[in-house]
């Protein structure tokens, strides 16, 4: 065996911090632990020591004999949210110090749910990241042209930067106009900030967003500056302690476009850490597909909060560089990913006046969480439908390690559902299942369908505690292909770390109208291209294990959205930018609709990319060899049940004692004929009426819908 043989991926969640050993023959070993704030490093090295005792080993030798360790964590997005970021300023151009006071219209709804936003008038922008008392305007000036206008005045730059440290910022951020075309002002503000103050830590935008776009060029280099100081003190800990227990292997950290850096990097661009839990989960999606020959893939991870969509179409992760965080509008590279809050601890209630049911966006959270958690929570929840339907086990939840009150979930749908619409308990928790399949469907058709894909020809993987409980109704909505519950279902985010390469984002703005120049086309390209290659290089990449990938975003002139459109390698000629220039109309219809795209306003290119990656070496995933019969002790038992007729959505449950099989009891070859449940430790698989479930050869259950509408 070899003396480094495993890949450690690891990904911190709110509540548990999960661990994938992928070993040199394709095996997988998973883990879990509970997370450890603030401290998250103690749950990291717990959730290791996990997945170590299970293949025998200890936390030591697995981490003597990890090639990698790959981790993801939301310490970023923690900060984010609570609002415990770095104390940070920021230095602009002098007259435009109110620009993220300004911030644009829509940032009034950006990031908000339909029913807020159906209430505009009550409606505000969120505030600016950093507070305008913290914010210092200086004397220079840069044209769109990159000429220099006003020369930088260092006086200026020094006074701004002495007032900041008094007023105790520990981060800053430099953000002046047009930098991205000339950054030369920017980098001697941040050499004499360093000179200044030595243990500042500084970001600009030159550097991180190089994009068109003020206000959100600013808002982005402002994130990094709150949460960069945060997130490299994090991983400086954690690299230490992981060094004191025996790694000796490269330290990467997961990044919201689905790739991964290595740590140092990684703090210094801090808001890439931001959402990299679901990427990695789309990354570990595509991967698993890959083996399974499954290139159209819809990703739903569904957890305690929040149910989760990402498309893979035709092999490729779909990305965008304008995503909204917080409800601030940033310029970073972002796996798409949509959210709504119809997760498992998503509040049931009835409108007021009305009197329908709803489910979400309010969450129950993880305290007091669900009522049939025992910790206090007294409102129905989709957990609390899910138990009192008979899919979840109460004495096997979370592999035994928490108990369920079915009495308790009863009561709460009894008070809150059922008797206020005059129907039985399980008619309420019925409803409130189907209800949160339909708003998950609805989600799903938003973004496969209104993007240009039909989700007929897709397959559904389904992840996250809940996912696969639900997966089987909001699927079959949809007329998807099938369902796939990955084996790693649980732990699939750090699934997706250890299948992460190194990936680098470059971009650059250099607007230009159709037809466009092929050769200051190329002289983006290149430049972006040469910078990746020594990037890489620094990262031990080289020949073969380098891919380099290009793109364009595009847009009609004097309108908001763009679309990314692949650039081929090689040296494009005058032909070539114009093919691309009619596959943008082409793609701009495919997604907006047939007659959308408006030629006779002129299409213009607003950005390059270029996407480096690091090929990173991984083994083909192991294969086991099937069985021919399903044997009388994979069946645990039978359970009373009641499940929806899918094609019927007025029809009330029906009740059946269902036979129930518990993984790993189930092996490749197996099938499971609906209606049927299968606990896992740590989520369960409803196989609705008129589906069949087969473990396949990798340890995935593949349930094939049927009843198609």
């Amino acid at each position: 065996m070899a003396e480094t043989d495993l890949t450690v991926g690891i990904d911190v969640g709110g509540t548990f911090t999960d661990c994938v050993l992928l070993h040199a023959d394709g095996a997988i070993t998973t883990g879990k632990a509970l997370s450890t704030p603030p401290d998250f490093w103690h749950g990291v090295l717990d959730s290791v020591g996990d997945a170590a005792a299970s293949c025998g080993l200890t936390r030591r030798a697995a981490l003597e004999r990890a090639r990698l360790l790959v981790h993801g964590t939301t310490i970023a997005e923690n900060a984010l949210l609570t609002g415990a970021g770095t104390r940070a300023g920021l230095i602009t151009t002098r007259g435009f110090e109110d620009t993220l006071l300004i911030a644009r219209a829509r940032a009034r709804w950006l990031g908000l749910s339909e029913t807020e936003i159906k209430r505009i008038v009550k409606t505000e922008k969120p505030p600016p990241l950093i507070p305008r008392v913290l914010t210092e305007g200086i004397v220079e000036r840069i044209d769109a042209d990159g000429r220099v206008v006003t020369p930088l005045d260092l006086g200026s730059a020094e006074r701004a930067i002495r007032r900041l440290l008094a007023a105790g910022v520990r981060s800053l951020a430099i953000s002046l106009l047009w930098s991205f075309v000339n950054p030369a002002h920017e980098q001697a503000v941040a050499a004499l900030a360093a000179k200044l103050a030595p243990e500042l830590f500084v970001t600009t935008g030159a550097e991180l967003a190089p994009y068109e776009g003020e206000y959100e060029r600013t808002n982005t280099v402002a994130m990094n500056a709150c949460l960069g100081e945060i997130a490299g003190r994090y991983l400086a800990t954690l690299r230490r302690l992981l060094e004191e227990e025996g790694l000796r292997a490269p330290l990467l950290v997961t990044q919201g476009y689905g790739g991964a850096l290595r740590a140092e990097v990684a703090a210094r661009n801090a808001v890439g850490l931001i959402e990299s839990g679901p990427a990695s989960g789309m990354v570990a999606s595509r991967y698993v597909g890959a083996a399974l020959g499954c290139r159209n893939i819809i990703a739903t991870d569904m957890g305690g909060t929040t149910f989760k969509v990402g498309l893979i179409a035709d092999g490729l992760l779909e990305q965008g560089t304008n995503p909204t965080l917080a409800r601030y509008s940033v310029l970073v590279p972002k796996i798409h990913v949509e959210s709504i809050g119809a997760g498992g601890g998503s509040i049931a209630w009835l409108a007021e006046g009305t009197g329908t049911l709803q489910v979400g966006p309010r969450s129950a959270g993880a305290l007091p969480g669900p009522a049939c958690y025992g910790r206090g929570g007294s409102e129905p929840t989709v957990t609390d439908a899910d138990l009192v339907l008979g899919y979840l086990n109460p004495a096997f939840f979370l592999g035994g390690q928490m108990r369920l009150e079915r009495a308790a979930a009863e009561r709460a749908i009894e008070q809150h559902i059922a008797r206020p619409l005059g129907v039985s308990v399980v008619e309420a928790a019925a409803g409130i299942y189907k209800l949160a399949c339909s708003q998950s469907a609805d989600l799903i058709r938003k973004v496969s369908i209104e993007r240009g894909h039909d989700p007929r020809a897709f397959a559904v993987f389904a992840y996250g505690g809940a996912g696969p409980v639900h997966a089987g109704l909001y699927a079959y909505h949809l007329g998807a292909a099938e369902i796939v519950v990955p084996f790693t279902a649980s732990v699939h985010c750090a699934m997706g770390a250890v299948c992460a390469d190194v990936v680098r984002e470059y971009g650059a703005s250099d607007p230009m109208r159709f037809p466009a120049d092929p050769a200051r086309v190329n002289a983006n390209f290149a430049r972006l291209e040469a910078q990746a290659r020594a990037d890489l290089e620094t990262d031990g990449f080289s020949g073969d294990a380098v891919r380099l990938r290009r793109h364009l975003e595009l847009k009609f002139r004097r309108q908001v959205h763009s679309v990314r459109i692949p650039v081929p390698d090689g040296a494009l000629t005058a032909a070539d930018v114009e093919a691309l220039h009619a596959q943008f109309q082409s793609a701009y219809e495919r997604r907006f609709g047939k007659g959308a795209a408006f030629q006779a306003a002129g299409a213009e290119i607003i950005a390059f990319g270029v996407e480096a990656v690091g090929l990173v070496p991984k083994p083909t995933l192991q294969r086991w060899p099937a069985r021919a019969d399903l044997p009388a002790e994979a069946l645990m038992g039978h359970r009373r049940a009641y499940f929806v007729e899918p094609g019927d959505p007025l029809a009330p449950p029906r009740a059946v004692d269902a036979p129930v099989y518990r993984l790993p009891g189930l092996a490749a070859g197996d099938r499971v004929v609906g209606p049927a449940i299968v606990e896992t430790p740590v989520t369960t698989i409803v196989v609705q009426l008129g589906q069949t479930a087969a473990v396949d050869a990798h340890l995935n259950v593949r349930i094939t819908l049927e009843a198609r509408p």
